[in-house]
């Protein structure tokens, strides 16, 4: 019997740590952006039932970092319908709407994650972020100076305000801010970032260089491959342009047939 209960006690504590190993490797890829081993992990501790709004909450980002919006939506409001006291949430919801493009909606969900946060003042930089994007820039400043002023060390917080002075038209101010972003921690959004504020001051050449840094996170970013196309072109690069614009649409950017048509792609083998 003894035997016995000791056997059932080794397997119980073998499967409670295995869960924990897939959740915490999960969270170590998701952390270095490594975003489909980060899914292949937290869906195995999902099945385990290890840290399960965790994993949904991360799973979601991840997948929201490869474009597919739909699956992060869903595994967002499976976190709200297994807690719906969850207070996470709401800041991954801000990231959702940031990144398809519904501003409104982001500043609602991080205005709604710093009641329930309010010393989170990453949040600040990210509800910046999305009132840039609505035009709103004195506020968009003083959120994300909040979020610098507060943690100086947190490489998000000057990502963000970077990208207010990008939308600001201050491109000069916004290269110092990312480049200070990639000094404390390197990133896909501070190169992507980057890349776009050098080359609105047409310095090409350092603007194709970050483009291609922020490639290597992610191939097949669709957004990092038009901008990338944009600088080519401008550049005489006709052909090495339009494979960028292309893939671009491949993967989902459908907006950009008005450029392939005027950058003559089609006369292009690709």
């Amino acid at each position: 019997m003894k035997k016995t209960f000791t056997l059932l006690f080794s397997i119980l504590t073998f499967c409670i740590l295995s869960g924990q190993s897939n959740y915490s490797q999960g969270y170590k890829e998701y952390d270095n952006q490594n975003f489909q081993k980060a899914i292949y992990y937290f869906n195995k501790a999902i099945d385990t039932r290890e840290n399960i709004s965790d994993s949904y909450l991360y799973r979601g980002m991840s997948y929201l970092y490869l474009y597919d919006a739909e699956k992060c939506r869903a595994d967002f409001d499976k976190v709200l319908e297994l807690d719906p006291k969850n207070k996470m949430v709401y800041t991954f919801y801000g990231k959702y709407y940031s990144l398809t493009n519904q501003f409104a909606k982001a500043v609602e969900s991080y205005t709604t994650a710093l009641e329930r946060m309010p010393d989170d003042y990453r949040l600040y930089g990210e509800r910046g972020a999305a009132k840039a994007e609505l035009g709103m820039y004195s506020e968009a400043l003083a959120d994300a100076d909040i979020s610098v002023q507060k943690q100086p060390k947190n490489y998000r917080g000057y990502l963000n305000r970077g990208y207010v002075k990008m939308r600001m038209d201050k491109y000069a101010e916004a290269v110092e801010d990312l480049s200070t972003s990639l000094a404390v921690q390197k990133s896909e959004k501070g190169y992507e970032h980057r890349g776009m504020a050098y080359a609105l001051l047409r310095k090409n050449d350092a603007a194709l260089q970050d483009f291609e840094k922020a490639l290597e996170y992610n191939p097949n970013n669709p957004l990092v491959l038009y901008y990338q196309g944009e600088v080519l072109l401008s550049t005489g690069q006709q052909e090495k342009a339009c494979k960028s614009f292309i893939k671009s649409k491949q993967l989902g950017n459908d907006s950009i047939d008005d450029v392939i048509s005027k950058a003559k792609c089609q006369e292009v083998k690709n």
